[in-house]
């Protein structure tokens, strides 16, 4: 998660209930992982990408099994071309 983020959004925190920090919270590390993937820095993606769906809600977990997916194809491909 990136600091910019969670300081913008400290200071609303106080103001929303358990539910929705979790909501806020799922959605930052799912930025996180998809920055991290387009990055390929895939170790950290992975990382955060099962946090989301450890504790995210169905479509976001959806976007993360597919990210996940071709994650893999493209490790296999990588290691393919390298041989």
């Amino acid at each position: 998660m990136s600091i910019p983020a969670k300081y913008a959004i400290s200071d609303f925190l106080s103001l929303v209930d358990l539910k929705q920090k979790t909501k806020i919270k799922n959605y930052l590390y799912y930025i996180s992982g998809r920055y991290h993937y387009l990055n390929t820095n895939y170790n950290m993606a992975k990382k955060n990408l099962l946090f989301v769906i450890k504790n995210g809600e169905i479509f976001l977990r959806i976007r993360v099994f597919a990210m996940l997916i071709m994650m893999m194809v493209l490790i296999v491909m990588y290691n393919v071309k390298k041989k």
